[in-house]
C-alpha cells in the first residue's frame, strides 16, 4: 500500500493522467471498487468516477475537465491600472486613501484589495524581518564615530506604583532624562522634578560639559528629540496640521530600564549643538531655543 493519498499522488505528479490510468488498471484487474480504494488510499467514489469516464470516453476521458477562465468577481483591469497610477503618482498614498480617490470616481474597492493589487505590482515596500533591522542598524553603527550622535528623551515615573506616593509629596523626582550614543549604546541618566524646556537644556548642557571635561569633541555631535513639549517648551499640534518631515532611518537600540523610544519616530527633529558658558545666555539658530543657567540643585548625569 502506499504511503500516500490518492490526492497527494495527483497533486505532487507531473502526469496525474498516468496515476488515473494506474487507478482504472487495478479495477480492472481486480473488478472490486474497494480493492482499488484501500489501495490508492482514495474514496470509493474517487474510483467510481473515474471508471465511469473510461467507459465513456476510453483513456483520453482521464484527463482534467476543470476549467481555466478567470474568476467572475476580478477587478477590472482597468481598475487595476487606476490604483497603480493613483500610487505611482504619489507613493505615500495608502490603500485607505486610495479607495477614497475610486469611491469618489463611483468605484468601489476594498482596502483589501488594493492591498492585494499594490503587493501584485510590487508597489509596497516588504517590511523587513528582525533580524535584518538589527543587522542594518549594526552596519551603520559602523560608520558612525563616538558621540556623532545622541538620542535624548524623557519618561514620566508616574507609571513606577513603588515610587508614585513620593513623587506626589515632591520627595522623589518625577522625570527621567536619558542620552543615549547611537554608535557605541552608552547611556546618561539624571533625574528630574519637572519636565521642562530648561531642564533639558541643562541635563543636555551638563552632559557636554562633562564630556568636554574627559576630552570628547562634541562640536559636531547632533542630539535628536522627538518635539514634545519638554524640548519646545510648547504643546505640539496635531498630526493633522504638523507639518510632514520625511523620516529618519530608526535605529533598534536596544532595551534598557531607562530607554524610552518615542511613538513618533518619524518626526524626530535634530538639533545641532555648540557649547555655551556656565552664566551666560545664549541662543541656538537650529534650535530656536535659549537656555539659562539658573541657581536652582544641580542635576547629576551618571553614565
Amino acid at each position: 500500500m502506499p504511503l500516500e493519498t490518492y490526492r497527494e499522488r495527483i497533486a505532487d505528479s507531473r502526469h496525474p493522467r498516468g496515476v488515473r490510468q494506474r487507478l482504472v488498471q487495478h479495477y480492472l484487474e481486480r473488478r472490486s471498487v474497494s480493492l482499488t480504494a484501500r489501495a490508492f488510499r482514495c474514496d470509493r467514489k474517487t474510483v467510481r468516477l473515474w471508471v465511469q469516464r473510461y467507459q465513456q470516453g476510453g483513456w483520453a476521458a482521464l484527463l482534467d475537465r476543470r476549467s481555466h477562465h478567470s474568476p467572475p468577481h476580478k477587478t477590472a483591469p482597468a481598475i487595476e491600472r487606476e490604483v497603480v497610477r493613483l500610487r505611482r503618482r504619489n507613493p505615500r498614498l495608502g490603500q485607505d486613501k486610495i479607495q477614497v480617490f475610486l469611491t469618489r470616481r463611483g468605484v468601489h474597492l476594498s482596502t483589501a484589495t488594493i492591498n492585494r493589487i499594490l503587493h501584485a505590482y510590487a508597489l509596497i515596500k516588504p517590511r523587513r524581518k528582525r533580524w535584518q533591522r538589527r543587522r542594518l542598524a549594526t552596519e551603520v553603527r559602523k560608520t558612525m564615530r563616538a558621540f556623532q550622535k545622541l538620542q535624548v528623551d524623557t519618561k514620566h515615573l508616574d507609571d513606577l506604583p513603588a515610587l508614585l506616593p513620593a513623587i506626589q509629596a515632591k520627595r522623589l523626582p518625577g522625570y527621567e532624562y536619558t542620552a543615549k550614543d547611537v554608535a557605541t549604546g552608552i547611556a546618561y541618566v539624571c533625574l528630574a522634578y519637572e519636565g521642562s524646556e530648561i531642564n533639558s537644556l541643562r541635563f543636555v548642557h551638563l552632559l557636554f560639559q562633562h564630556l568636554l571635561r574627559h576630552g570628547v569633541d562634541v562640536h559636531h555631535t547632533t542630539v535628536q528629540t522627538d518635539n514634545g513639549s519638554e524640548f519646545l517648551g510648547h504643546p505640539q499640534p496635531s498630526s493633522a496640521t504638523r507639518p510632514a518631515i520625511p523620516p529618519s532611518p530608526s535605529l533598534p537600540l536596544g532595551s534598557t530600564a531607562s530607554w524610552r523610544t518615542s511613538t513618533d519616530v518619524s518626526r524626530m527633529n535634530s538639533i545641532p549643538w555648540s557649547p555655551c558658558p556656565p552664566k551666560r545666555k545664549c541662543s541656538n539658530a537650529s534650535s530656536a531655543t535659549s537656555c539659562t543657567t539658573t541657581s536652582a540643585a544641580p542635576m547629576r548625569v551618571t553614565p
